[in-house]
């Protein structure tokens, strides 16, 4: 037992015996962090407000126009801690385990690559990464009396409903009131999950503090955090703790950043990072997916009723789509997505979640997604009534904390993209005020560029927005009750401005997981430690979030996509919404026109449920948007895989509204496609750069080779292969053959 035990607030004492195995996680944490009291937050609404209401008081939570935003906050970070700090990003696995073969100071630069996790920190004098009790220690050391003068706020959630045989439990210790508020609206929180711990379920212990302890008289400021990035440490375990064995193999520590996925423990974290490792050790073997889960409705129209003279409909028949994209790159717009006037009266869509999928297997030997979040936490600039009406209308649903964007004198949020033009009465997200239409200017050239330096300034780019799943005006039904949705497709996809074509439908599953895994995006601002624009590797869009070999997660998908059920196994697709001109404007219109991608999707796995192939020599009628125009109309087998038509997307490129939307027909695919006699022809290559891009995708697979299945380097060998018969020329220095891995 601990001496002095500090008071430990209502809804629980020490000695309630509703505590069970949870009073020794949470004694074990007071003993090191030494807080002045003990909170259990109970997971009532009445507790998240008073949460909201103190972290006003104390002047770190701004309480918005209520008549616009109804019980809506705005906080502000600290300058230095306004996203995730991927490279002080720890997976610490079981001794002998490994992330990856070669020294995180090894990996080349030349491949715009940096791994998101590592196993330990690097001691200079050792020459070697800390091994994982090394890591532990280091921890403990920093959270020894990261607490005093404030208080320990306990957090028992779950990630998916409580009442599901899926959900996973934890408890998150935080000194970060801001955490609690966000913590309620992410997860599912509540007295019932420290019962079900009582009860024996596991759960696993999560330490969070902003390493910022108060002395006595000292006052407190509105963003505690450590100021030096090399201060903080967001540390994953997946061995059990020496000196407490029984609280379980998993366990986070996250020090000294307040923000975001460094600090709300139960998102990145536990849901990706822990689940991931999880998933791949538990007896029945499942995934942890850095995905949107969408639901699509089909029903079409099979005629006219002779009687009232309107549509008939037949049978609804339903798709599940995930998507998985790096942070900031659309995610939640197509997660949320408004379907085109033009598909509406036979497509609805709703959604399940914007950001993660657990993936398990049901007994038709179906893969099924659920979400284990209960809220959105958003990227502000960017979303707008334009964009993302859906997202807007959930924002306006009240109930939402707002970090980082700016805000009216009137008590309104404003952010990049949000409206035109900047409102007056402007203040900055560091909260300083901003002079009215100070971007203003003669010189319309001149005024173009400082309204656009004054828009980057008002919010900071990667402002951010929690705000409850269920306010959502396309929320799924089902969407929360632990249900799995059977997957259909799956899209991969990242920010390419050049080279990558807009979509392509991969031949098979292996295929699929090659190109998932060899997936590249242009970096963005959700991430503190990497620069906007540059290129860099990002397989499944989980570099940031894999929890245990790499090489293993890749050999994980292949096995997955074995145990599936032929009849039901995904399509994979990937996409690029973002190709670019030469003068930097969007060549694909995106938003809600995204569901054309989604729709040629969903009828392509349609096609495959009845028995029937894509055939790249479908016929192609490009006369209109009809379901089965698309059905029929797969488009070009590429090097890729298949590319969609025009038609295939209920494009018609005569007309100037079709143009709108695809500046540029050439970006669907990688080769010349052009439709004579009614059928798609493939001809050359439109680039030449992808000899580089796929030496440096094999250069990123040789950094995994001993760890890599036979699989995906026989794929890789024919990609390759497919790329030389579609005319792909090797420089003088090198031959194609340089390309392809050495097989046993």
């Amino acid at each position: 037992m601990i001496p002095a035990l500090p008071k430990c607030m209502l809804p629980l004492t020490w000695d309630s015996p509703s505590l069970g195995l949870a009073k020794e996680f949470i004694e074990y944490a007071v003993s090191v962090c030494k807080p002045d009291e003990v909170m259990v937050f109970d997971g009532r609404r009445e507790s998240w407000i008073q949460s909201c209401e103190d972290l006003v008081k104390s002047g770190s939570f701004l309480k918005l126009n209520p008549y616009i935003w109804p019980n809506c906050y705005l906080s502000r970070s600290n300058p230095v801690d306004v996203a995730r700090s991927e490279d002080r990003t720890f997976m610490c696995l079981k001794d002998g385990e490994t992330l990856y073969r070669k020294p995180h100071n090894q990996i080349p630069p030349q491949l715009g690559f940096k791994w998101g996790c590592r196993a330990g920190e690097y001691d200079p004098e050792k020459k070697r990464e800390l091994s994982t009790e090394e890591m532990r220690q280091c921890l403990l050391k920093r959270f020894e009396g990261c607490m005093v003068g404030r208080t320990m706020y306990v957090i028992p959630f779950s990630m998916g409903p409580v009442s599901s045989e899926f959900a996973k439990l934890g408890i998150q210790i935080t000194d970060s009131l801001y955490v609690v508020a966000n913590m309620y609206t992410m997860t599912h929180t509540g007295m019932g999950i420290i019962s079900k711990i009582a009860e024996g379920s596991p759960f696993v212990p999560c330490w969070h503090s902003t390493g910022f302890p108060l002395e006595a008289g000292e006052k407190d400021v509105c963003w505690p955090c450590r100021l030096l990035p090399s201060d903080r440490y967001i540390a994953h375990f997946t061995q059990p703790d020496p000196a407490h064995p029984r609280l379980g193999e998993y366990s986070i520590m996250s020090y000294g950043s307040g923000y975001g996925g460094n600090a709300i423990l139960g998102k990145k974290c536990y849901a990706l990072r822990i689940a991931s490792n999880m998933a791949r050790r538990d007896k029945v073997k499942w995934m942890a997916e850095h995905m949107l889960i969408l639901h699509v409705t089909y029903t079409p129209c099979i005629g006219i009723d002779e009687v009232t003279k309107k549509k008939k409909y037949g049978p609804a028949e339903y798709f599940t789509v995930t998507g998985a994209f790096p942070s900031a790159c659309g995610k939640t717009n197509l997660a949320m997505l408004q379907v085109p006037k033009e598909f509406s009266d036979e497509w609805k869509v709703s959604c399940v979640g914007d950001d993660i999928a657990w993936i398990r297997f049901d007994s038709k030997g179906r893969m099924c997604a659920i979400n284990p979040e209960s809220g959105f936490f958003g990227v502000a600039p960017g979303t707008s009534d334009y964009t993302n009406r859906n997202a807007m209308e959930t924002l306006r649903g009240g109930n939402t904390i707002f970090t980082n964007v700016g805000v009216t004198v009137e008590g309104d949020v404003w952010w990049d993209g949000l409206t035109e033009d900047p409102p007056k009465g402007l203040v900055d997200w560091r909260g300083h005020r901003m002079q009215d239409d100070a971007w203003r200017d003669e010189d319309k050239e001149k005024e173009k560029m400082k309204k656009k330096q004054f828009i980057k300034s008002a919010a900071h780019p990667n402002s951010r927005y929690t705000t409850p799943c269920a306010q959502c005006p396309i929320i799924d039904p089902e969407w929360n009750t632990g249900k799995g949705f059977p997957i259909d497709v799956m899209l991969f996809g990242g920010r390419r401005s050049q080279l990558m074509p807009l979509a392509v439908r991969t031949r098979d599953w292996n295929q699929g997981v090659l190109a998932a895994a060899t997936l590249r995006s242009e970096g963005t601002a959700a991430v503190q430690d990497r620069v906007v624009g540059t290129l860099s590797f990002d397989p499944m869009a989980m570099r940031p979030f894999i929890g245990y070999n790499v090489g293993d997660y890749f050999n994980h998908w292949i096995e997955m996509g074995k145990m599936a059920s032929d009849q039901y196994r995904p399509d994979i697709y990937v996409v690029n919404w973002f190709r670019k001109d030469a003068e930097g404007r969007f060549l694909w219109e995106g938003f809600s026109e995204n569901f054309r991608i989604v729709r040629w999707a969903c009828l392509q796995a349609k096609e495959r449920r009845e028995g029937k192939e894509c055939a790249s020599s479908s016929s192609c009628t490009p006369s209109s948007s009809s379901s089965c125009a698309a059905s029929k109309c797969c488009g070009a087998e590429t090097p890729l895989g298949y590319a969609p038509s025009p038609c295939a997307l209920g494009l018609d490129l005569k007309s100037e509204e079709s143009k709108h939307v695809l500046k540029d027909p050439s970006i669907l695919s990688v080769c010349e496609c052009k439709c004579e006699d009614g059928k798609c022809v493939v001809g050359k290559l439109l680039d030449d750069g992808w000899f580089n891009e796929l030496k440096e995708r094999k250069a990123f697979l040789e950094l995994l080779e001993e760890d890599l299945g036979k699989e995906l380097k026989k794929e890789f060998n024919e990609l390759v292969d497919r790329f030389a018969s579609a005319g792909m020329k090797a420089p003088a220095e090198m031959k194609i053959e340089d390309l392809h891995f050495q097989l046993e």
